[in-house]
């Protein structure tokens, strides 16, 4: 291996091609702006005390902040307190804070699993909507959260426009004329798959063709990638968005614009999240000791927040622009440690996973062009969990290798949502060591990856050489035990790139290339 002092800059940055997609539009506020201070407090140490069941009372202040102007933040004092049913969160404009995330700050203990509480009628809806659903086991091995928000109009979603026109990589979306979107709005850009199991837009968005694709993604009723987008200008048949767009938009690709409501600022901040230290359920039996499931949410964020004996510690879905930095998972193992799916531009970072639970980080169904940075894992497990995931970034990532299988690359997922991923996704300044150096015959090797195109894996190394790896078609390798990597997390970099004024990159095809198969 080279001695960290030999600084290097990959040959990725300094050339057009291959592409790399541009993450730094993932975050709160496109990582442009600082979390909101409050404009009112609802002071809770005059309306609880530690040991008391905190559920009502936190629910009610969660009504009032939902009828006042502005960032309401409600503060919890130092303290235990219980919880004993969800704590949903239905309106915006609401931060709940602790005074701190260790044990002698505020410690919110969940003493049952949800699958034992009352499912008020919301809860009871998102059961019906997946009872016919093609899963297995329990539905709380996969959403659901004690901290649960959810928008109270539910899933309506409008069709804004059809027959539109975008470049992968840019900003601007040509639509028809009397299209009623305005410059401010969030809109829903979709992709249907109309075209069977072997489509132009399943070609486009893995890069893969003749292969067997899962039955999920050739259902047209529902669009297979969606993101979510912000119109900074809007004319009488153009709209340019915020950020980039994560495909071509045409008709052959099954392209559309759409509204649905959402939820914005929401805030957790500066607590303890504690269940009981029993043993694990297993895989796909979880019972629901789930800490937190941001759902719906445009701008929110998590921020020094620790979840202990979590089946699923920290969770997003159908929610973008969302940040979760200083997050812990820790205590006995579980299902998912920290997961986003169906949602873009989420930002997780400055993260542990201290515990043994079956996959760490996950980049789950239906997500793109989110991102993983400066983490820590004490189970090096990068999981790429089928479901349509594409263009994610793993981004400065250490672990501890105490194994003997290293397992960086195993993957679970539904083979109905198959491949196990589309093109794109990176792992830059992945680093493992391995606690015995000793016990393990160098060089590494690693699962086969066989049905990811296009992946980009930079700056790979451990203290023990990994062997050739076998991943994907086209999969773009550079730096393999190679230490001393000069830009440290790719994220930054683009950001720092994009805030300056700088290009961050651009489409891989150009203005009018067919989508690569």
């Amino acid at each position: 291996m080279t001695d960290e002092s030999e600084s290097w800059t990959p040959d990725i940055l300094t050339r057009k091609k291959p592409f790399l997609p541009d993450w730094s539009y993932a975050g709160y506020r496109w990582g442009e702006e600082v979390f909101p201070g409050p404009m009112q407090v609802i002071d809770m140490a005059g309306r609880v005390r530690s040991g008391d069941d905190a559920t009502a009372a936190l629910q009610d202040a969660i009504v009032e902040a939902g009828t006042l102007d502005g960032q309401t933040m409600i503060r919890f004092p130092p303290g235990t307190f219980e919880i004993t049913n969800y704590i949903a969160i239905e309106c915006s404009g609401v931060t709940i804070a602790g005074s701190g995330s260790g044990p002698d700050g505020t410690v919110f203990r969940m003493p049952k699993p949800l699958d034992e509480l009352p499912h008020p009628p919301e809860i009871r809806e998102l059961e019906a909507e997946f009872s016919g659903a093609d899963r297995s086991g329990s539905l709380f091995s996969w959403m659901g959260g004690y901290f649960w928000s959810r928008h109270p109009g539910g899933q309506e979603i409008r069709s804004m426009a059809r027959e539109v026109t975008g470049r992968r990589g840019g900003h601007r979306i040509l639509v028809p004329d009397g299209h009623g979107i305005k410059a401010g709005d969030v809109i829903q850009l979709q992709w249907f798959n109309r075209g069977g199991n072997d489509s132009l837009l399943l070609r486009h968005i893995f890069h893969m063709k003749d292969i067997d694709f899962g039955k999920n993604l050739a259902a047209p009723e529902e669009p297979i990638v969606v993101q979510d987008a912000t119109v900074v200008v809007a004319r009488r048949n153009r709209i340019e968005i915020k950020e980039r767009l994560a495909h071509h938009m045409r008709p052959d690709l099954g392209a559309e614009i759409a509204r649905r409501p959402m939820l914005s600022n929401i805030g957790l901040e500066d607590f303890r999240i504690v269940f009981p230290d029993v043993p694990y359920a297993g895989h796909l039996k979880e019972r629901g000791y789930n800490a937190i499931y941001l759902q719906d949410v445009r701008h929110g964020w998590v921020r020094n927040v620790t979840a202990v004996n979590a089946d699923n510690g920290f969770m997003t879905a159908l929610s973008s622009q969302v940040t979760m930095e200083k997050i812990t998972v820790e205590g006995r193992g579980g299902h998912h440690g920290i997961s986003y799916s169906r949602g873009n531009g989420v930002l997780v970072k400055d993260f542990r996973v201290l515990n043994e639970t079956i996959h760490p980080i996950t980049a789950g169904t239906q997500s793109h062009s989110c991102v993983y940075t400066n983490g820590w894992l004490a189970k090096p497990n990068l999981d790429q969990h089928r479901g349509v995931n594409h263009q994610n970034l793993f981004d400065s990532i250490h672990g501890d290798q105490t194994a003997d299988t290293c397992v960086l690359f195993r993957h679970g997922g539904n083979a109905a949502w198959g491949p196990t991923a589309g093109a794109f996704n990176t792992m830059w300044n992945v680093e493992l060591t391995f606690a015995d150096p000793t016990r393990h015959n160098a060089p590494i090797r690693m699962r086969r990856v066989k049905s990811a195109a296009d992946a980009r894996i930079i700056g790979l190394r451990a203290n023990v050489p990994f062997g050739r790896l076998r991943y994907g078609p086209r999969c773009y390798i550079e730096g393999l035990n190679r230490a001393g990597i000069a830009v440290q997390s790719l994220y930054r970099f683009q950001l720092d790139r994009r805030l300056a004024g700088k290009g961050t990159g651009d489409d891989p095809d150009g203005p009018s290339a067919a989508p690569a198969g």
